[in-house]
């Protein structure tokens, strides 16, 4: 049973992703105000567009941990979720409190606390630019995108808000500021994907056949299958290049922005690879790797198996691209197979190639950082590390949790949340 908090200031959690959305979940329990920002129109973060990665046995991907933790915050009458909003400013407290967060809200159109859920609007727009959330971890208050949008485009159209029962739609909404009076702010951000298209890394754009790791977790969560988007089929060979936009010192990168190990991406990739082999066993799958992250207990097990039915080798490829039947091919100098010298050049074809990318701070991360006056690392993500656990953000009652800290997977995502909301906690 969660200990209840009296009389405890209220908190701004910035980020709707699984950090946020943890930190949330624990404060309200503890009986304290939360306030729950997101810039996007729905909850979730990355983890919406996750897929479980389960065979017959259960991987411990934690998505479905992720799915119904968001789906608990979500429905919660005890957090008050602001979409679509995005911190702008913090000024010394009134009212008593320690801070005041100056926030700006970008129209959302429809009223969350109307919203019945009927989605009658959802099949008559004409347009079809209003949506149910991707995943059912978010909100069942569908999505508007205005850019689709007819009024967007100086056309006349009022279908929406004529059909809605309950009065929830107003298209003329325009955007609007508040501010809210807290004692503790939690950041909570997230990551970016890093995006191979910046420099064209391993052939990415050049075809349909050469997909990232965000890409391939999209599909599994729409049909729980990895296929090939150029014709839709199930690849008979598939290559995991792993640590792409990690590690990286080439010369045309600042070495300080990519020389880190992003944590997930050999344990995503393996999940992966491994549901693929459960799909279709006569599948041939290929990891390209540099060294192996180890990601927790039952780990050398797990590795040990996917090493029985599949194949390892230890180089850096360095180049993909299609060829004309659709395949890709990749060219590499293999490091680990004991029938190559490390100086010959091999080539191989595949069906499908998947580039396991590592996690980037968040696009914003450095503006947020000024606008909250706290540190950035070497690399870009929030806080100073020190020996606590615990990033050091230089300002009292201002905390970091999740990946905008450093990367890191859902299950240590949740914990870091539950150290943070500890130590507010504590602080009340």
């Amino acid at each position: 049973m969660v200990k209840k908090v009296k009389n405890c200031k209220a908190v701004l959690v910035i980020g709707g992703g699984v950090a946020g959305s943890a930190v949330a979940q624990c404060l309200s329990q503890a009986g304290i105000d939360v306030h729950l920002i997101e810039k996007q129109a729905e909850l979730g973060g990355h983890a919406a567009e996750m897929g479980c990665k389960a065979t017959d046995v259960c991987l411990r991907c934690n998505v479905c941990v992720a799915n119904e933790l968001l789906r608990k915050v979500a429905t919660s009458a005890d957090i008050n979720i602001y979409l679509r909003t995005e911190f702008q400013k913090l000024e010394p407290g009134l009212n008593g409190s320690r801070y005041t967060a100056l926030l700006e809200h970008s129209p959302t159109f429809i009223d969350r606390n109307k919203c019945i859920g009927c989605r009658v609007c959802v099949s008559n727009c004409p347009e079809k630019c209003i949506a149910v959330p991707k995943v059912a971890t978010s909100l069942t208050v569908p999505v508007v995108d205005y850019s689709r949008c007819r009024r967007s485009l100086g056309k006349k159209c009022t279908v929406c808000e004529e059909i809605c029962p309950v009065n929830a739609i107003n298209m003329a909404q325009k955007k609007s500021e508040s501010q809210i009076d807290v004692d503790s702010i939690v950041v909570a951000t997230g990551y970016e994907p890093y995006d191979p298209a910046v420099n064209a890394s391993y052939g990415y754009g050049t075809s349909a056949n050469i997909i990232t790791g965000a890409e391939a977790e999209r599909q599994l969560s729409v049909g729980a299958k990895i296929t090939r988007p150029s014709d839709g089929r199930e690849p008979k060979s598939i290559a995991f290049i792993q640590c792409v936009g990690s590690r990286s010192e080439e010369v045309h990168r600042r070495p300080e922005d990519t020389d880190y190990c992003s944590a997930v991406c050999c344990a995503y990739a393996l999940r992966m690879a491994q549901l693929m082999k459960y799909h279709n066993n006569e599948a041939k799958v290929t990891v390209f790797y540099m060294d192996i992250q180890n990601f927790g207990k039952g780990f050398n097990d797990f590795y040990n198996k996917c090493k029985d039915n599949m194949t390892f080798i230890r180089s850096r490829p360095y180049e993909v691209k299609q060829n004309q039947n659709g395949t890709v091919c990749v060219k590499f100098a293999p490091q680990s197979l004991p029938e190559a010298a490390e100086s010959q050049v091999c080539e191989q074809e595949f069906d499908l190639v998947i580039l396991a990318v590592g996690i980037r701070p968040a696009t914003d991360a450095t503006k947020l950082a000024e606008r909250l006056l706290i540190p950035v690392d070497e690399y870009g993500f929030l806080g100073l590390k020190d020996a606590s656990g615990l990033p050091e953000l230089q300002r009292k009652g201002i905390f970091v949790a999740g990946a905008c800290e450093s990367p890191k997977d859902i299950e240590s995502t949740i914990a870091q949340a539950q150290a943070v909301s500890a130590a507010i906690i504590g602080e009340a």
